[in-house]
């Protein structure tokens, strides 16, 4: 896609009904899930910027994963907007992206999934 987002919208998601006066074993807002998925921010001191990815979301949907990018530039202290990496075609935040830096400083981002029906990249 790499497109520009017009603003930070992190996706919702639930999982587990429990019946309850809870609802879900756990819900909410999960744009950086789940605590196995690290990591979601790397500081780069040679451009002195902090990159993160997360999951994202439609602005007509909350329940649409897109894999975003960003960062915050520690010398100006602004982050711009968002870049819509992909959409992962599920609601499930188990997909939430990860990223790494190189030794040249390239950014990688990585898509995970929950388990073997939808793809990695």
């Amino acid at each position: 896609m790499n497109a520009k987002a017009d603003g930070y919208r992190g996706i919702w998601y639930m999982n587990q009904p429990s019946n309850d006066e809870y609802v879900y074993k756990y819900s909410g807002g999960l744009g950086t899930y789940c605590a196995k998925h690290r990591p979601f921010a790397i500081y780069c001191q040679q451009v002195d910027k902090t990159f993160f990815c997360y999951g994202g979301t439609t602005a007509n949907s909350h329940r649409e994963l897109l894999h975003m990018v960003s960062y915050f530039d520690h010398k100006t202290r602004t982050v711009p907007r968002p870049t819509i990496l992909l959409n992962k075609q599920t609601n499930d935040a188990h997909d939430n992206p990860v990223l790494s830096v190189d030794d040249q400083g390239y950014l990688w981002i990585f898509s995970t999934s929950h388990g073997t029906a939808r793809p990695s990249y």
